[in-house]
Formats: structure tokens, C-alpha cells, sequence
């Protein structure tokens, strides 16, 4: 006679090959390398001021470790009213984002703000490096990490612009 299962193998799980399991899809999660940082405003005239703080987001998978190709979205916002700045929101200065890996794909054109998202692919290390700049306005910037495959996993990373010994 012909073996059935006892019980169906239903989607999104899926059989094993190689064991003939019913097992879950593989998951997918998103950490940055950092979660804080400091550095100063852009456009201070002191020597050796570090205005620029280097990421990596790296993108696993609950199964084959880190993965290649996967679509991640960075978007820096800034908080209100934060450095002692009454600017109003969507007007405030975000920042700079940048990465050697940028496509402009997962992120909306017509933010006034452009620079303030980027997205990009991870390498074969599972990893998207990328830049924070600060712009010339200090504040409390909030870094937010997503990715296509991700299903709502998120990592955040706090950068502080502020001028040292203010």
C-alpha cells in the first residue's frame, strides 16, 4: 500500500528534502552593528571633528546564516524639538545617509528630505554598509533598519549631534 502523511503539510511550511520534515519557512531579521552613537554638526569649524558615523546592517536567516541580495531600507528621522531646535518637524534637517550600495529603490520619492533615505541590497556577507552625516542643526536622530524579506523586523540605532563641551 501507498504511505500518507498523517498529517498535511500545510503552507507556508514545506517539506524538507533532505529529511522529509514539515518544516516553517526560513525567517529572516535585520541588526545593526551599533545602536548609539555621537558626533557633531556638519559645518563646525574645529579641527578633527567627526561629523560622520559608519553602519552595518546585516540581514540572517533563522536557517543558512547571513543572506546575499536581500532589499533594506534605511530612513533617518529626527526627534522635535530635540538639540534645543524649535524647528518644526518636516522641515528640520535629517541628515545625510549614504552607501556605496545605494539603489533608491524602497525609498519614496517625493520626501522632501531624500537624503534622509537610503536602500540598497546586502553583499555576500549578508551586510549593507552605510553613512550618517550629520547636517549643521544639533538634535537626537533616529536611525530605523528594515528589509523586504524582514516581515516586520526592524533595528534602530540613536545618533546624538551635539558640539562637545556645549
Amino acid at each position: 500500500g501507498k504511505c500518507e502523511r498523517d498529517i498535511p503539510c500545510l503552507p507556508p511550511n514545506a517539506i524538507n528534502p533532505v529529511n522529509g520534515q514539515c518544516e516553517p519557512p526560513e525567517t529572516f531579521s535585520i541588526k545593526l552593528d551599533q545602536h548609539n552613537a555621537t558626533i557633531e554638526p556638519s559645518g563646525t569649524s574645529a579641527q578633527n571633528v567627526k561629523t560622520t558615523q559608519e553602519f552595518i546592517a546585516t540581514v540572517t536567516g533563522s536557517k543558512n546564516g547571513v543572506k546575499a541580495g536581500a532589499a533594506v531600507t534605511i530612513k533617518a528621522i529626527v526627534k522635535e524639538k530635540s538639540g534645543h531646535h524649535n524647528h518644526h518637524d518636516a522641515n528640520r534637517p535629517k541628515g545625510t545617509l549614504s552607501s556605496a550600495n545605494d539603489s533608491a529603490g524602497g525609498c519614496s520619492q517625493n520626501d522632501a528630505q531624500a537624503a534622509a533615505c537610503i536602500s540598497g541590497t546586502t553583499d555576500v556577507n549578508g551586510e549593507l554598509k552605510f553613512s550618517f552625516t550629520s547636517s549643521q542643526v544639533s538634535g537626537e536622530h533616529t536611525l530605523t533598519a528594515t528589509c523586504g524579506i524582514c516581515e516586520g523586523s526592524e533595528d534602530k540605532a540613536e545618533v546624538t549631534v551635539k558640539v562637545e563641551g556645549l
